[in-house]
C-alpha cells in the first residue's frame, strides 16, 4: 500500500472553517437553498442582538444614578445661577403670600384632580410596573437617563422617548393613550435626582420632557432642571428612584416659579405622588388651574395594596424649573 502525505495549506484551512461556520449558520437548510441560509443567519444575528440588549435592560441599581452626578453637574452648570435665584424668589413668594385659605384651595385642587383622574394614574402605575419586565423598554429607559446626564439628545434618544411614551401612554393618537383632565396638548417626562450637590440648598432633579402631540410632524423635547415644589419630583440621590411626571402645558411653556406638595404613597403608584402648579401670575389663579403630577418609582417595583384614601400631609413649598427647549 502506498502511503500519501498531504500538506494542508492555509487557504484550505480557512475554506474548511468557513464551510463549518456556514453549515452551522444554515443548519437544516439544503445546500442550494440560499433564502433559507440567509434567513437563519439573520435569526442568529437577531438573537445575538437580543442578548446584547438584555445587558442594558437590568433594573436600576442604587448607586447607578449617583454615578451620573459629576456628568450632570457639569452639563447643567450654566443654569445654576438662574435656578438658585428663581427658587429663592419662589420660596419668598410662598412665605409671604400663602395662608390657610390658599393652602386649602391648593389641596382642594389636588383632591379634585385625583378624583377625576384616579383610573388614569392607576394605569400609569401598572404600565411602569410592566416596563420593568420589558427588555426593550428598560434598555430605552437606561439610555434616556444617560442622555439626561450629558444634556445631549441624539436621534436614538428621541426614538427611545417615543418608545417609552407609547408604552406608558403619553403619545397622542396612539392606542392606549392616557389623557389626564381631558388635556391632550400637554407634556411628560422622565427624571432622576442627585441630591443637593448643585449648591441650591435642597434636592434637585434632572429630566427630559417630551410633548404629547407633534408640531409640524415632530415632537418637542427639552431638558429640565427642577428644585423644590416643581414639576419634577424631589428624588433621593443614590436610591434608584426614577420620576415619571406629567404637566398640563406643552414643553415650550414649561419653566419658571411653581408651588407644590406631596400626597404620600397614594393611589398605589409604588411611591409618592407630588402635585405642582405653575405660577405665571398669582397664587390664587395658580390654585384654580390643573396641577402637574410626579410619580416616584423605585425599581424593582413591588405591588402594594391600594389605599382607601389619599393623605395630603406635606407643606406647600416653592419651586423653580429651568427648561432648555430643543
Amino acid at each position: 500500500m502506498i502511503k500519501r502525505s498531504f500538506k494542508i495549506s492555509k487557504f484550505a484551512t480557512v475554506l474548511a472553517l468557513s464551510f463549518v461556520m456556514l453549515t452551522d449558520a444554515s443548519a437544516h437548510c439544503k445546500w442550494y437553498d440560499a433564502p433559507c441560509k440567509a434567513r437563519q443567519a439573520a435569526e442568529k444575528a437577531a438573537a445575538a442582538a437580543a442578548e446584547a440588549l438584555k445587558e442594558d435592560a437590568v433594573p436600576f441599581e442604587k448607586n447607578e444614578l449617583r454615578d451620573y452626578q459629576n456628568d450632570t453637574l457639569n452639563a447643567y452648570q450654566n443654569a445654576t445661577a438662574t435656578v438658585k435665584s428663581g427658587y429663592q424668589q419662589s420660596v419668598n413668594m410662598v412665605n409671604t403670600l400663602i395662608n390657610d385659605a390658599l393652602d386649602q384651595l391648593f389641596r382642594a385642587s389636588a383632591r379634585s384632580f385625583t378624583s377625576r383622574n384616579s383610573q388614569a394614574i392607576m394605569a400609569l402605575r401598572t404600565r411602569m410596573a410592566a416596563l420593568q419586565n420589558d427588555v426593550a423598554g428598560m434598555a430605552a429607559l437606561h439610555r434616556v437617563i444617560a442622555a439626561i446626564a450629558t444634556k445631549a439628545l441624539g436621534s436614538d434618544d428621541v426614538n427611545d422617548m417615543i418608545l417609552l411614551g407609547q408604552k406608558i401612554g403619553f403619545v397622542a393618537n396612539q392606542q392606549g393613550q392616557i389623557v389626564l383632565s381631558g388635556i391632550t396638548n400637554s407634556s411628560w417626562g422622565i427624571s432622576y435626582g442627585i441630591g443637593a450637590a448643585a449648591g441650591v440648598g435642597v434636592n434637585e432633579s434632572y429630566g427630559l420632557a417630551m410633548s404629547t402631540v407633534q408640531t409640524n410632524g415632530n415632537y418637542t423635547f427639552g431638558f429640565i432642571r427642577s428644585v423644590g415644589g416643581s414639576i419634577s419630583p424631589d428624588l433621593d440621590a443614590g436610591s434608584g428612584q426614577i420620576g415619571l411626571w406629567w404637566a398640563p402645558q406643552p414643553v415650550n411653556q414649561q419653566g419658571g416659579p411653581s408651588v407644590g406638595f406631596g400626597g404620600g404613597a397614594a393611589l398605589d403608584v409604588g411611591g409618592e405622588v407630588d402635585f405642582s402648579w405653575s405660577v405665571p401670575t398669582t397664587l390664587p389663579n395658580a390654585a384654580n388651574a390643573v396641577p402637574g403630577i410626579s410619580l416616584i418609582f423605585t425599581f424593582p417595583l413591588v405591588p402594594t395594596e391600594v389605599p382607601t384614601h389619599v393623605e395630603y400631609g406635606w407643606n406647600i413649598s416653592g419651586g423653580y424649573s429651568w427648561v432648555n427647549v430643543l
